[in-house]
């Protein structure tokens, strides 16, 4: 699993945003891995649209229901546009413990992924007992910084991952922050990431459609044990 947060990004939009899915799509069929996109709020329909094979994924959501809820991002709207999961308690975007309880389920019950943020192994402990879709561990003061997690902060990755398989066997790890490269994935993988949560790298690269390759490449590598340790 690759998942590429676009944030608010101005690259995200226009012509620029539609190359960076197009990308994603590519490299997603060369090198048989789930590649999925979390595009701006505003173009969340038109990227599912636009890209029916790309799975798409909410930056955030709401609690409120369907119906009177203006300006809320509901997620049973979101199910109906195609939106295929929701990213949850981004350092960016933190919500409560019992928000993310309660989102987590709501999204199983709409057979919609959830992927929460943490920041610690502590947190991943404690928000994996919720049995999301996916942990992704990100300490916020590498995020958009250029140093990865897995240069920097290598045994937060080890001991996440053992957090998480503490409390859940279905949840996996997502790695991120400063994520880069591709000597970035296969340490995080290696370490026992089972996919990447990318921003800056991906959607700020000179050339899109080289830089997905090169870190698809990569993932699919680690994951098969090819680049494990190197």
């Amino acid at each position: 699993m690759m998942l590429v947060n676009l944030k608010n990004y101005a690259e995200a939009t226009g012509a620029r945003g539609g190359e960076i899915a197009e990308a994603a799509l590519q490299s997603a069929r060369a090198f048989r891995i789930k590649i999925a996109i979390a595009p701006p709020g505003p173009a969340l329909a038109l990227y599912a649209k636009e890209f029916p094979d790309l799975p798409v994924y909410a930056q955030h959501v709401d609690g409120l229901k369907v119906g009177k809820s203006t300006g809320a991002t509901v997620p049973e709207i979101l199910q109906r546009y195609g939106i295929c999961g929701v990213i949850l308690n981004h350092s960016e975007r933190r919500i409560s413990l019992q928000q993310v309880a309660a989102y987590v389920g709501r999204l199983g019950d709409l057979d919609m992924e959830s992927i929460v943020c943490v920041r610690t192994s502590t947190e991943a402990d404690l928000f994996a007992r919720f049995e999301p879709t996916y942990i992704a561990i990100e300490p916020p003061e590498l995020i958009g910084s250029g140093r990865s997690i897995s240069m920097v902060r290598p045994e937060l990755i080890r001991d996440s991952f053992a957090a998480v398989r503490r409390v859940s066997k279905d949840t996996g790890l997502l790695i991120g922050a400063g994520i880069g490269s591709a000597r970035d994935i296969s340490i995080g993988i290696g370490l026992g990431g089972g996919g990447v949560l990318l921003s800056s790298a991906m959607t700020t690269a000179e050339d899109p459609f080289n830089k997905m390759d090169e870190l698809a490449g990569a993932l699919k590598a680690a994951l098969k044990g090819e680049g494990r340790g190197k």
